[in-house]
């Protein structure tokens, strides 16, 4: 890795919901305080799947949804949450103890309490003491934070979009319990077993693509395939990921969140579904666009790294698929369509009530201004999902094969 370029980034834009005098503004953060109160971030079964209540909130606002809409899929999407009059461990956690119950789901309240009276006890500079916890030598928490297929990082990002310390706390509750088992190739600098070097995110994947090494690992995707990855191919897999020769590391990381959105737009099946699990590597990469500007500039390579190390193994988990050029993309006609087009198919009854639609269609936005895109390839993207989108595949096998 031979990185010679400030990694900045520009900030984007936020939203305190709590000084907006508007009623869709004040109705949302109602909705996302009682969310906080009411409801753990981590729900059954076996505390795998996640609170996406203020992703769905979030993302809803941003895309125009109106009050009595976001107030109907919050009471739809809290259906099936874990209440926290039902979690038994409510309390426990210090600055003492915090790293002692790292990777225990158990303690999902636990830990949110004790990060809600830190970040309180900060008031207006939440932000720097949430750096603290993510930062604090040995072993960075933030180096774990792709787990549960990176919804510590999507998390943290709503909380920072919306300048909402309560979920950046849920955020810190999710990278403690969900913490990825990646950390230990970046808490200590890993040996760079590649056997080439390329600055090409997309070319990595191609060698993987036909990398026989992966072969007959497993025969359908899945969550539970990552596990699996690294017990039989863990050589092979960081062969391909310290074969990243970083040298621009904005341009390179635009180009893996790039390459990311081309994977999930190519999953779509003969029934019009759509890889659930590659869904993620999109929402995630635009969850670090929104992070990376905040994070201290001596972390942020290594946080592209690990969410490169993500993309390879959820990548070989879906099965390798091949990658396109994105030419059916290219060939949808938009007659007219624009982003606003999107957004109004989005509020349709049915529809743009599913969380993860809407952050897909938010990241191929920020995808496009980022890449100050003139071809109109993400809104052809766009236009093409929501148009064709019949559902979610790749699940493999059930619950147990995937981090909802």
């Amino acid at each position: 890795m031979t990185c010679k370029q400030e990694f900045d980034l520009p900030s984007v834009s936020s939203v305190d919901l709590q000084s907006l005098p508007d009623e869709r503004s004040k109705t949302v953060y109602s909705l996302m305080q009682r969310n906080h109160q009411d409801h753990a971030v981590l729900s059954e079964p076996r505390l795998i799947f996640h609170n996406h209540v203020p992703h769905m909130l979030g993302s809803a606002y941003l895309l125009g949804y109106p009050s009595e809409k976001l107030v109907k899929m919050y009471h739809n999407d809290c259906s099936p949450l874990k209440s926290l009059n039902d979690i038994h461990i409510r309390t426990g956690i210090t600055q003492d103890n915090w790293r002692q119950f790292l990777g225990k789901k158990k303690y999902t309240a636990a830990y949110t309490t004790f990060f809600d009276q830190e970040l309180a006890n900060a008031q207006n500079d939440w932000r720097s003491v949430v750096n603290e916890y993510l930062f604090s030598s040995p072993q960075p928490l933030i180096n774990g934070f792709v787990g549960g297929l990176g919804h510590p990082l999507i998390h943290l990002a709503y909380g920072y979009e919306f300048s909402n310390p309560q979920i950046a706390a849920e955020a810190l509750s999710l990278g403690c319990t969900d913490r990825d088992p990646i950390h230990v190739y970046l808490d200590t600098p890993y040996p760079d077993t590649s056997t080439y070097k390329t600055t090409s995110a997309e070319e990595i994947l191609r060698r993987v693509h036909t990398d026989a090494r992966f072969s007959n690992l497993f025969s359908i995707p899945g969550y539970i395939n990552v596990s699996i990855t690294f017990a039989h191919a863990e050589h092979a897999l960081l062969e391909h990921w310290n074969a990243w020769d970083i040298v621009d590391p904005v341009e390179q990381f635009r180009d893996v969140v790039d390459v990311a959105g081309l994977l999930f737009i190519e999953s779509r099946n003969e029934d019009d579904e759509y890889d659930f699990l590659l869904a993620h590597l999109l929402t995630v990469g635009h969850a670090l666009r929104v992070l990376l500007p905040s994070f201290p500039g001596s972390y942020r390579l290594g946080v592209v790294r690990q969410f490169w190390l993500f993309v390879l193994y959820l990548y070989v988990a879906q099965l390798r698929p091949e990658i396109g050029d994105g030419g059916d993309v290219r060939e949808v006609e938009l007659r007219g369509r624009d982003w606003g087009w999107v957004y109004e198919r989005c509020l349709e009854e049915g529809f743009g009530e599913d969380v993860h639609v809407i952050k897909v269609v938010r990241a191929l936005r920020m995808l496009e201004e980022w890449k100050n895109e003139t071809d109109g390839w993400c809104l052809r993207a766009a236009v093409s999902f929501v148009e064709g989108f019949r559902g979610w595949t790749g699940f493999g096998a059930g619950g147990g094969g995937y981090c909802g």
